[in-house]
């Protein structure tokens, strides 16, 4: 438990307010009052803040020169992740292939290691995100096939492949048959979530790379917590990374539903990136979520490590 200093940080709104619904548009009204946050007296980690689960490892091999367009692999493995997230980390997945129609250039495979059908979420979420990580972090790339590990025994590969004519046509024909699922996490949006995003004031910019990363970092995380509630909370991915996610539920926390679930928290920040690009902004953004017409709390993606001996002065936990 880390303890702080109580301060208050007003983040004015600029000209965006977003609504999400199973298909997210942007509007351009603008609102007046300023989003007040204040500095949490408590935070807590998902889970270590640097360290994946103790029985999993991960090997990264890139398998030809053929790049890969970065936006796409991006994209799609977002939306992989929320996917195999909002399932639970106790469920398994079959064999699928990960495509998106607004990004066709690239395509994840998931194969589960021979004679097993399938494998844990757990597993799978955490073989996307640090895969991707480490194909970002060392700016690689390429076509790889990322092989997770349990306990140090191979139990599935994802394949991020290109796929153009020439790529399909090998895939095809070296690869194993599975189900294409061109599909997004969107098809998941509960009608009664409606998040909200805005910019705050002087918003510091972000790298496109470094958003994917920590809005992916912060979905792992909380797919771990289940349906527990989720209470004053911070990530970020970790060294060599300058970014966090921090949020923190109404003050004071609601006792009966609805409450900020995780699930709701996943599906807002799956939208995080598509609402930056469509806007041509990537930088800080403050988001509210509001379920059933209930205001629940308030988040923060924020330039900076989350962790305190970073100096940072941002935490965030409810609305004043």
């Amino acid at each position: 438990m880390i303890f702080l200093k109580t301060i208050t940080l007003t983040l004015f709104v600029a000209a965006l307010v977003y609504h999400c619904h199973a298909a997210p548009a942007i509007s351009s009204n603008v609102e007046d009052q300023p989003l007040r946050f204040q500095q949490a007296s408590n935070f807590s980690s998902t889970r270590s803040l640097t360290d994946r689960h103790p029985h999993f490892t991960i090997r990264v091999n890139p398998v030809r020169n053929t790049q890969i367009d970065t936006i796409s692999m991006l994209f799609i493995a977002l939306d992989a992740l929320t996917i195999v997230a909002l399932r639970g980390p106790r469920s398994r997945i079959q064999a699928r292939s990960f495509r998106l129609a607004d990004y066709p250039a690239v395509a994840i495979d998931l194969i589960p290691k021979h004679p097993a059908a399938t494998v844990t979420d757990e597993v799978v979420d955490q073989c996307i995100y640090y895969g991707i990580e480490d194909i970002v972090r060392h700016e690689d790339y390429r076509e790889t096939t990322l092989i997770c590990e349990w306990d140090q025994l191979e139990v599935a590969r994802l394949r991020v492949w290109n796929r153009s004519p020439r790529a399909e046509h090998l895939q095809n024909l070296s690869g194993p048959s599975m189900p294409d699922t061109t599909t997004n996490a969107n098809a998941s949006l509960s009608a009664t979530l409606r998040p909200q995003f805005f910019y705050p004031q002087n918003a510091a910019h972000l790298d496109q790379t470094l958003v994917f990363i920590t809005v992916m970092n912060a979905i792992m995380r909380f797919s771990w917590l289940g349906r527990d509630p989720v209470g004053q909370r911070w990530t970020d991915p970790g060294p060599g990374w300058d970014a966090s996610f921090v949020i923190g539920p109404n003050n004071p926390p609601r006792a009966f539903p609805p409450i900020l679930e995780p699930r709701w928290v996943i599906q807002t920040l799956r939208l995080v990136p598509e609402c930056m690009r469509r806007n041509g902004r990537w930088s800080e953004l403050g988001m509210s979520f509001e379920v059933d017409g209930v205001y629940l709390g308030n988040a923060l993606l924020m330039k900076g490590r989350g962790h305190p001996d970073a100096g940072t002065d941002k935490y965030v936990t409810a609305m004043a």
